[in-house]
């Protein structure tokens, strides 16, 4: 992988890590489900994913995990965030 990618992806593990914890807090006080979890799974797939680029057999799978997991980090996220828009 070259320096870029590598670079997104730490930018991008840092920004789910600080939506998951906002999101918690959001949650909680609003009553909502704890669908803030699914972030910490949507990073541990993003980890999958990095590293699954390494060898060239599972590229196509790696690619599918990282797209998986950003589908989900952008429904939880548009779950909770959502009402900012209408504001």
């Amino acid at each position: 992988m070259n320096v870029l990618v590598l670079a997104a992806l730490h930018g991008l593990m840092a920004l789910l890590w600080l939506f998951a914890a906002l999101s918690r807090k959001l949650g909680a006080v609003t009553k909502q489900r704890p669908l803030y979890r699914l972030l910490y799974m949507s990073m541990a797939l993003l980890i999958f994913g990095a590293f699954g680029q390494l060898s060239a057999p599972t590229r196509l799978l790696a690619d599918v995990l990282s797209l998986l997991a950003l589908l989900i980090a952008l429904f939880v996220v548009w779950h909770y965030w959502n009402w900012l828009l209408y504001e």
